[in-house]
């Protein structure tokens, strides 16, 4: 007796979801998103710290200025 079978196919079409370099491509993406973000903040920081050491000396100089004005 012969089996009628279908021919197999592929049921890839009907399926969802990401291929894995979908998700490899995403996945770096997100990556320099954050490398970026964290870039732009320990240079954020970094700039603030500079600010304040830097208002911090002119205001020692303008303290030390008015000692010898008075």
């Amino acid at each position: 007796m012969a089996s009628h079978r279908p021919p197999r196919t592929s049921h890839r079409a009907d399926q969802g979801g990401f291929s894995l370099l979908e998700i490899l491509v995403g996945m770096l993406i997100g990556l320099l998103v954050v490398a970026a973000a964290v870039f732009l903040f320990n240079f954020a920081t970094g700039q603030e710290q500079r600010s304040t050491g830097s208002i911090s000396a002119s205001n020692s100089a303008f303290r030390t200025g008015n000692r010898f004005a008075d």
